[in-house]
């Protein structure tokens, strides 16, 4: 295979990693990442609940 075709498919290779990781990122990581801030600020240092003091 010429070193072109080469560089040409890693390119390609590339240019769709990228543009599909972004929308992945965004879809699913952000939110698990939020829902974990969430379920963690519910805890103490030993990992405990901590009461729900709304009235």
């Amino acid at each position: 295979m010429p070193l072109g075709a080469r560089l040409a498919a890693l390119a390609a290779v590339v240019a769709a990693l990228l543009g599909l990781s972004a929308p992945t990122w965004r879809l699913v990581e952000a939110p698990a990442q939020r829902l974990g801030r969430r379920l963690t600020s519910r805890t103490d240092e030993t990992g405990r609940p901590v009461p729900d003091r709304r009235p």
